[in-house]
């Protein structure tokens, strides 16, 4: 069994080795860049301790060339020599990366991800600004050349010091068992734990603050996990000063203080269509409740979601970013970005910023998008423990879940900011016992779930009403996208994204419709400015409530390839190389009549949307959707 022992040893002296380098590396990383970093020891701590996780998944997953033929190894110097050749590729390589991303973070604020290999014209750019590089970073360079020296001397001692075993009838089981074991804890480290997906780079933000993610993990971990994410592409329609003439997402200091130190409550209901609620359609719907409510509330009549996912969804309206590209925002290699959201601001304006929902934690990674957009505290259906009202399929009924959130509301200090995303009214439309029969069938199997989470809501308002902080709430309630339709107008493309938007204030009588366009991201920055914050801040969207003149209302979704862009009257279809279609979707619902000969007429629209999607892709791809 001497092969076995030997083997595993190799193994496990070669990966402490790389430890240590990742280590120094990482001190490297925050030595070049502490001004981004400025933190307690404690936070550097955490840091360093929890980024041996994501360390260990990128040395295993570099090394497999190594481990493999490792594996298959003999007894022979010049196969051992040829191991070393193979152990110092794999990890200079990985150590080169960690070392470029000490001076390049500074260019991109974030490690740096595989899209950047995929950009046009990356070799060129990488000939032409290597000699530069080499210039100004000099000193990397240097310290990468001993780390190489350092990695071929110790890993050249401990491989060729190995005895293997040559191929006798012992082996042909042993080596096959050998094979399964270390395969099976490459493996293990690789993922990252027997969780049921491998890790990403927005796992670091359950260790650390946001601001601490890119010095936890390291950048052949970046690279490796967002290889087959989406690359965003790299619009110039506009040079930088035409295009914040077109479009500034940067806001200041717009706040109207209509909601200072209120608490604020969104909720978010699962596939809450426009089409559901008859206050919407002259009273055929299944909400009574939200219906009634409306006639006391801000009601959005020409409101649209910013996608058709509850991954996309819930970042739109509790984040204020949409996804719009081919995946949703908060699984992509830019989900560990700093985002301007309204839990982060308010954070500031001393509030305890909330989630809730029922379904098991870690559904659909929102409690890693929690922690990215800063909400404090997540309440999921491990915290709520009582599995007796759990559905059998998603989580904790409506019904049961709801007035579990005012109770924990009730017991945190005001203000508070919660946003709850409701359950229940998700496939397979289930309902609880004794409740089968209490709601309107309607026309699709979502029905009677939308009837009965409008119930629950409706017992959600009348045990708030009873807390001593319900009047001074402010409630705003929309969908995290919508659900299903036959509907001519609510299946085209237009009406499948409208969703309603209701802002209710208890302290006050209102009963007023308003019809310009909006969207769910619209939510953050009528929030921040709402509770009174005076420094800038970066949002997609706008203040529903602030009738500036210089910001363009409008609505964008990316959606099966295509973008499409609102504004009160017009529907811009794009490709992102052409103009597919134009409609007049107030006089024209159905999408029937493609004025697309029209494109000249409608060139001051078609200019704002350009330039939207060219800041979204650039301050996304460079990290600069944040602003202190």
């Amino acid at each position: 069994m001497r092969w076995k022992i030997s083997l595993l040893a190799v193994l496990l002296k070669l990966l402490a080795v790389e430890l240590v380098v990742y280590a120094v590396a990482r001190l490297l990383f925050l030595t070049y860049n502490y001004s981004f970093f400025k933190g307690t020891v404690i936070d550097y701590m955490r840091c360093f301790a929890w980024g041996v996780k994501f360390d260990l998944s990128a040395i295993v997953y570099s090394n497999v060339p190594f481990v493999l033929f490792a594996l298959l190894a003999f007894n022979n110097k010049w196969y051992k020599r040829w191991l070393v050749f193979l152990f110092l590729l794999c990890n200079s390589v990985c150590l080169l990366l960690n070392l470029i991303d000490c001076g390049y973070y500074t260019f991109i604020y974030k490690r740096t991800t595989f899209d950047l290999f995929l950009q046009t014209g990356f070799a060129q750019d990488l000939s032409a600004l290597a000699l530069q590089y080499l210039k100004d970073y000099w000193l990397l360079i240097l310290l990468w050349l001993v780390g190489v020296i350092i990695q071929v001397r110790v890993g050249r001692k401990i491989i060729m010091s190995t005895v293997f075993s040559s191929y006798t009838l012992h082996s042909l089981y042993t080596k096959p068992l050998q094979l399964v074991v270390i395969g099976g804890l490459t493996i293990l480290m690789g993922r990252g734990g027997v969780q049921t997906r491998p890790m990403v780079p927005i796992d670091a933000l359950d260790y650390v603050a946001p601001k601490y993610a890119p010095l936890l993990i390291n950048t052949p971990f970046s690279i490796m996990t967002t290889y087959e994410q989406v690359s965003l592409t790299d619009y110039n329609f506009f040079t930088p000063k035409e295009l914040l003439k077109q479009f500034n997402p940067v806001h200041k200091n717009e706040q109207n203080l209509r909601y200072k130190n209120k608490n604020i409550v969104v909720i978010v209901v699962e596939s809450l269509s426009k089409e559901y609620m008859g206050y919407y359609n002259n009273g055929e719907g299944y909400t009574p409740f939200l219906d009634s409510l409306c006639g006391r509330s801000t009601v959005f009549m020409n409101c649209f979601a910013n996608a058709k996912r509850s991954i996309e969804g819930v970042p739109a309206v509790l984040g204020g970013m949409p996804s719009l590209m081919n995946m949703a925002y908060a699984s992509s290699s830019y989900g560990t970005n700093r985002i301007n959201t309204m839990a982060q601001v308010l954070n500031y304006q001393a509030y305890n910023t909330l989630f809730f929902h029922g379904g098991a934690n870690g559904t659909m990674g929102f409690d890693h998008f929690m922690n990215a957009a800063e909400y404090r505290k997540y309440y999921g259906l491990n915290e709520y423990n009582n599995a007796v009202d759990y559905d059998g399929n998603w989580g904790i009924w409506d019904h049961k879940f709801l007035p579990y959130t005012i109770q924990k509301l009730s017991a945190f200090k005001r203000p508070f900011l919660a946003g709850i995303f409701t359950l229940s009214s998700h496939h397979p439309f289930a309902l609880p016992k004794g409740f089968e029969n209490k709601f309107t069938k309607g026309n699709y199997d979502i029905s009677k779930t939308i009837g009965y989470t409008d119930y629950a809501l409706r017992q959600f308002f009348a045990q708030a009403r009873t807390q001593k902080w319900y009047k001074n709430t402010l409630f705003i309630i929309t969908a995290d996208h919508t659900g299903m339709s036959t509907h001519a107008y609510y299946a085209n493309m237009v009406g499948r994204f409208a969703v309603p938007l209701i802002v209710f204030d208890p302290s006050t009588t209102t009963n007023k419709k308003i019809n310009k366009v909006c969207q769910q991201i619209d939510i953050t920055p009528t929030i921040i400015n709402a509770v009174g914050y005076a420094k800038p801040y970066y949002a997609l969207g706008n203040d529903l409530f602030n009738n500036n003149n210089n910001r363009k209302r409008y609505s964008l979704v990316y959606h099966q390839d295509i973008y499409q862009y609102l504004n009160d009257s017009l529907a811009i279809h794009y490709d992102g190389k052409k103009i597919l279609a134009l409609y007049n979707y107030k006089s024209d619902s159905l999408l029937s009549n493609n004025s697309i000969a029209d494109t000249l007429k409608y060139k001051t629209a078609i200019n704002h949307f350009k330039a939207i999607i060219q800041t979204y892709n650039h301050d996304l791809d460079k990290n600069k959707t944040y602003r202190d």
